[in-house]
């Protein structure tokens, strides 16, 4: 029997050094990286299928704006092309100003537009101001998905969205910015931001190439170090799962020529890294197959700009972040009203500048706000608030 013992914990040490001499394995924690392209209008097909060559990578989510909808879905060449490198979903944006009715009718000639051509509809939708009637309706038309949030947008192309979450959550029906308690639709970001130094430095601290050559001149070597990291810090700061989304628009990134700059990054992190690379529709799936409601997340994420620490708590009541033994942000979802584009439209003038009272904003209500003041964010309005507690008890202990 002692000998039978001794063999049994010499083979459990066998397995033990092969499974952790094996390099970047990652072992009880999926990291999940979404890369995605947005076509404009008309492009040059041929030299975005050869770019898309070249990559040879297959789990893309394509986006279509409106514009560019005609220009593929009305050839089978070009759509069979794009289905081999990954799935073709629609984009609709500032649907808040249409009457519920009219967002209806264009989502119905939208279902039947890609039916018409893919033979299929998509399992999303990518908007990025995410509108909480439409998802309501996306929803009876059994799409898993809507995808574009931008984290704690502000005034930006008359868009404000402050209070919602850039990790993957089910939406209220109520309000697609707050986290439901089931299963419903979920919402994907438009791009992973620095969690801390987006808010303090500038809102283009993020995954987004074009950002990044702005806020580093121009100087791809020090943003491919920054995206690479940006993306392997939010990885693994994050529980239960991490998750990042690259997303551009490929018109924009030609007149910028950083097309084959861009190229470069993805291969890099393809190559190199063990993350689960997938798509939108891939990532839903997988979503809705682990988790019957909105998970807890727990981030404590360190800027790979400053090397600032930041912790966010997240659950279906509220979402907190702190900053050594402030709280810096707070946002009660027990204490929100409805989206109020469910049932109005949205009045702005595009002849004038972008203002808190020219945009769309359908953002939350901040219990505590002094998380901002960087470049395209919202001002810092409220003191913070001390709390050495953990953070799951904020809300109890909060006045």
């Amino acid at each position: 029997m002692f000998k039978k013992l001794l063999v049994f914990s010499f083979l459990v040490m066998i397995c033990l050094v092969i499974l952790f001499s094996i390099p970047n394995i990652k072992q009880y924690k999926r990291e999940i990286v979404v890369f995605s392209v947005m076509i404009e209008a008309d492009i040059d097909f041929d030299y975005f299928l050869s770019w898309l060559k070249d990559l040879n990578y297959t789990h893309f989510t394509f986006v279509l704006w409106e514009e560019a909808e005609d220009n593929i879905l009305n050839n089978a060449t070009r759509v069979n092309a794009l289905k081999n490198y990954g799935e073709i979903i629609p984009r609709r944006d500032y649907l808040q100003l249409s009457t519920p009715q009219e967002r209806r009718n264009k989502i119905d000639e939208m279902v039947e537009k890609y039916n018409n051509s893919l033979g299929y509809t998509p399992k999303g939708i990518m908007s990025f101001i995410p509108d909480t009637f439409t998802v309501q309706y996306l929803l009876e038309k059994n799409f898993s998905y809507i995808q574009g949030y931008c984290f704690d947008q502000y005034v930006i192309d008359y868009m404000t969205m402050r209070g919602g979450w850039q990790m993957p959550y089910y939406a209220n029906l109520s309000h697609v910015l707050v986290p439901n308690s089931q299963k419903s639709i979920v919402v994907f970001p438009h791009l992973t931001w620095d969690w801390i130094e987006s808010f303090r430095i500038s809102h283009h601290l993020n995954t987004h190439p074009l950002n990044l050559k702005e806020f580093f001149d121009g100087d791809a070597t020090k943003a491919k170090a920054y995206w690479l990291s940006l993306i392997d810090s939010s990885l693994s700061c994050s529980e239960p799962f991490g998750f990042a989304v690259c997303q551009f628009e490929w018109q924009w990134l030609c007149k910028e020529k950083w097309e084959n700059v861009t190229k470069d990054w993805i291969c890099t992190l393809v190559k190199t890294q063990n993350y689960a690379f997938l798509n939108f529709e891939e990532t839903a799936e997988w979503f809705l197959t682990n988790y019957s409601s909105s998970p807890i997340y727990k981030i404590i994420f360190v800027s790979p700009y400053t090397g600032e620490r930041i912790e966010w708590y997240y659950d279906n009541r509220n979402r907190i972040a702190r900053i050594g033994s402030e709280i810096v942000s707070y946002v009660n979802y027990m204490n929100q009203t409805q989206d109020r584009y469910l049932n109005q439209i949205a009045q702005m003038n595009w002849g004038t500048t972008p203002s808190e009272s020219n945009c769309i904003d359908y953002s939350l209500q901040f219990e505590i706000d002094a998380l901002g003041g960087g470049y395209l964010r919202s001002p810092i309005k409220t003191a913070t608030f001390t709390y050495k507690g953990d953070l799951s008890s904020f809300a109890k202990f909060y006045p």
